[in-house]
C-alpha cells in the first residue's frame, strides 16, 4: 500500500504509532473543485486562472505566484530599482502609457487597470504616434486580453496589430514582449514588412 492511501485503522492497538505502522493519509486543505495542481493536471505552469505564475519579463525585477485560493506571493529581486508610479516623467504619449501599464502589471498586480490605461492612451495619443509605439501597445493589449479572458477584444487588437507595418528591428522588439503568444508569432511572420 502506498503511504498516501494507507489507512490508520490497519493497526488494531490504539497506542502510539511505531515506525513500521502505515503512514496515515495527509488531511490538508485540497484545492476547490475545478482547480487542480498546475503541472500534474495540465502538464505546464499556468499563466492565467488559479493557480498561476506571472511571467518574468525581460528587464522585470519581480514575478507573482498565485495559489489555488487566490493568495499571492510576490518574488522581488533584491537590488530592485526605485519605481516611479504613473509612468516616467521624461516620457510622453504612448511610451509613458506603456511604462505606466508595466508598473500597474508588475508592481501592483492589476492587469485590468493596465488594460484600461492602455486603451485610454490609445484614444488620446494614437494620432501622430509612431508605428512601433502603436505595435507595442497593441501587443501588450493582446497579452492582457488573453490573461483577462477578453476574447472579443483580443481578436480586435490582434487584427489591429497585424495591420501595422514595421521594419525588422521593430518586429523583434514587439515579438520580445511575449515570445510565447501565438498572435505575436503570427504577426511577426505575416504582417506587412516595411523596407
Amino acid at each position: 500500500m502506498s503511504p498516501v492511501t494507507a489507512r490508520t485503522s490497519a493497526r488494531p492497538s490504539a497506542g502510539p504509532p511505531t515506525p513500521s505502522d502505515p503512514v496515515p493519509a495527509r488531511r490538508g486543505r485540497r484545492p476547490p473543485r475545478g482547480r487542480a495542481r498546475p503541472v500534474p493536471a495540465h502538464g505546464k505552469v499556468l499563466g492565467k486562472g488559479l493557480p498561476r505564475i506571472t511571467r518574468l519579463r525581460p528587464g522585470a525585477s519581480r514575478f507573482t505566484l498565485v495559489d489555488p485560493s487566490g493568495n499571492s506571493l510576490i518574488f522581488i529581486q533584491r537590488d530592485e530599482p526605485e519605481v516611479g508610479y504613473g509612468g516616467s516623467k521624461e516620457l510622453e504619449g504612448l511610451p509613458r502609457a506603456l511604462d505606466n501599464a508595466r508598473i500597474l502589471r508588475e508592481f501592483k498586480n492589476d492587469d485590468r487597470a493596465a488594460m484600461r490605461a492602455l486603451v485610454s492612451a490609445l484614444r488620446r495619443h494614437s494620432e501622430g504616434a509612431s508605428e512601433l509605439d502603436l505595435a507595442l501597445v497593441y501587443a501588450n493589449l493582446v497579452e492582457l486580453a488573453a490573461v483577462l479572458g477578453e476574447h472579443a477584444r483580443r481578436a480586435e487588437w490582434e487584427a489591429e496589430l497585424r495591420r501595422i507595418p514595421l521594419d525588422e528591428d521593430g518586429r523583434r522588439r514587439v515579438a520580445a514582449l511575449d515570445p510565447g503568444a501565438e498572435a505575436v508569432k503570427e504577426w511577426a511572420h505575416d504582417a506587412p514588412h516595411r523596407a
